[in-house]
């Protein structure tokens, strides 16, 4: 198993916005996480490219999180909300239409609950990476740069 060193908030970052506009890996050797625009190339991303198409066992492809997973970290964490009426409030935004938006205006009236959703969605994505990097084979600190 490769021991590496990732940086969380780098992680996170990918994860959250690969897209059809982005798309990032991991260097295996460095930890180092890459993103490359598919919209706008750049010359530094054309030799990113280059150099990920040269040796594509050198890098591995962070899957974004699908809506599906998404949902169901909201729900999670939903389920901790200790306020009853609130709770209920979250359950039907993501029940209806534009779930997400929903669900993101409505902790936008709850500031505390909001902080805390973003440190549970982060705590849950960072426990479905390690578990997604030990699977590939990379045993992983993960940590914030500063």
């Amino acid at each position: 198993m490769t021991k590496l060193i990732i940086d969380s908030a780098d992680l996170l970052f990918a994860v959250e916005e690969n897209n059809d506009m982005a798309e990032s890996y991991i260097d295996r050797q460095s930890g180092e996480v890459l993103r490359i625009s598919l919209y706008e190339e750049m010359e530094e991303e054309a030799e990113l490219k280059a150099r990920i198409e040269a040796t594509p066992e050198r890098y591995l492809f962070i899957p974004p999180v699908s809506s599906g997973e998404a949902w169901q970290v909201m729900e999670d964490f939903i389920e901790t909300v200790g306020n009853e009426k609130f709770a209920a409030r979250l359950t039907r935004a993501i029940h209806g239409r534009g779930a997400f938006r929903a669900f993101k205006d409505a902790l936008c009236d709850q500031p505390d609950e909001r902080e805390r959703w973003f440190r549970f969605k982060d705590e849950q994505n960072l426990k479905e990476l390690r578990d997604w990097l030990k699977a590939e084979g990379i045993e992983t600190t993960l940590h914030v740069k500063r």
